[in-house]
């Protein structure tokens, strides 16, 4: 596995009210896998895109076909050949996986012989709804030994009546030595659910319990300089001073130095930042902390170049590890500079991880 083979890049937006009317469709054969978008950059309505899993270095690139076709409602993949049906036309697409080359039928027929694998309709931000949280894996190849390829597929919403739905959906490789390779986004969806018209359900409290997470709690006190630490095994939870500045939120491996939450920016004002609120920003807007920390981070999941990697990297840190520090209690005073700190905090918080 030496190099990332899937490259995909979709707006931001919808251009559609109905998410579960849209892109997003894929299938997959022992040989190949293909998927299909809306929101792309091409002049064409679609774009089909195809992955070969013949070769687990993966050298071969991955194909894009245009295709003008009316708005998709599944998709089909058989040896030689994909499919994507609409309502009122069905577009195909040839394969010659030995040349790995690809060009659209006109004659938009399938022989008997080419229609073994079904129509699918499902999609790349999993199943279930827009509105509640999921990760998915869905097995595609498995070569001699341990080599694979699977398709990493999740999806974090927020609820409540202004809720965040995001997903994101790529490759990832499993070679004979063990070594894993995470393809670049071959998906990434950001929605508004109101504005997508999507009931939303209630406001997902981090600090409730939920099905199939592990929740610990934790409180204390801590005064200016001083630091705050507690044990949520397989975690531990830090508030470490930084001078006259505040603290600054950590969660590490209990035998670690590793910062989980160490992708979060490290310069500036965020949330996993304590500093004193400013005078023009009502106290409940800074009080909460939340923060998202994941066990990867430092290993599969680091600093890079390819913004739509970190972007995909991010859904997976919260779709994990999920937390909040509230400041219930506290006293300012003012540092030797004349600006306002915090003389002391007293506070509560809460850690939630997958079982």
């Amino acid at each position: 596995m030496t190099g990332v083979l899937v490259a995909g890049l979709l707006a931001a937006t919808l251009q559609t009210r109905n998410p579960e009317a849209s892109d997003g469709f894929y299938c997959a054969t022992a040989r190949y896998f293909a998927y299909e978008t809306l929101l792309h950059t091409s002049t064409a309505p679609h774009l089909l895109h195809v992955v070969s899993l013949d070769d687990e270095a993966g050298a071969r690139p991955e194909l894009a076909i245009e295709i003008a076709a009316p708005p998709t409602t599944r998709i089909r993949c058989d040896p030689g050949v994909v499919a994507l049906g609409a309502d009122t036309a069905t577009s195909v697409v040839r394969l010659n996986l030995g040349e790995w080359t690809a060009r659209i039928d006109s004659s938009l027929a399938l022989s008997p012989r080419e229609t073994g694998g079904g129509w699918q309709s499902t999609r790349l931000w999993g199943t279930g709804s827009w509105t509640t949280s999921a990760t998915q894996a869905l097995p595609l190849r498995r070569y001699a030994g341990i080599a694979r390829v699977r398709l990493e597929i999740v999806r974090v919403s927020t609820g409540g009546p202004y809720c965040t739905s995001n997903a994101g959906a790529r490759l990832v490789w499993l070679d004979r030595s063990g070594k894993e390779t995470r393809a670049r986004a071959i998906f990434l969806r950001r929605l508004t659910c109101r504005s997508a018209g999507l009931d939303a359900g209630p406001v997902i409290d981090d600090c409730a319990p939920q099905p199939g997470r592990v929740l610990r709690t934790f409180s204390g006190r801590v005064n200016a300089g001083g630091s705050f630490a507690r044990d949520a095994a397989p975690f531990r939870v830090e508030l470490k001073a930084d001078g006259d500045f505040g603290w600054t939120i950590r969660v590490r491996p209990l035998r670690e130095d590793r910062d989980l939450m160490s992708l979060i920016p490290r310069h500036g004002s965020s949330s996993r930042d304590i500093q004193p609120p400013p005078a023009q920003v009502p106290a409940e807007r800074v009080l909460d902390h939340p923060f998202h920390f994941h066990p990867e981070i430092g290993r599969s999941i680091v600093d890079g170049d390819d913004s739509m990697t970190m972007l995909v990297d991010d859904l997976r840190v919260e779709a994990y590890g999920r937390g909040r520090l509230r400041i219930e209690r506290y006293s300012l005073g003012r540092d030797a500079k004349g600006q306002p700190r915090y003389d002391w905090i007293e506070f509560s918080g809460c850690l939630s991880w997958p079982r």
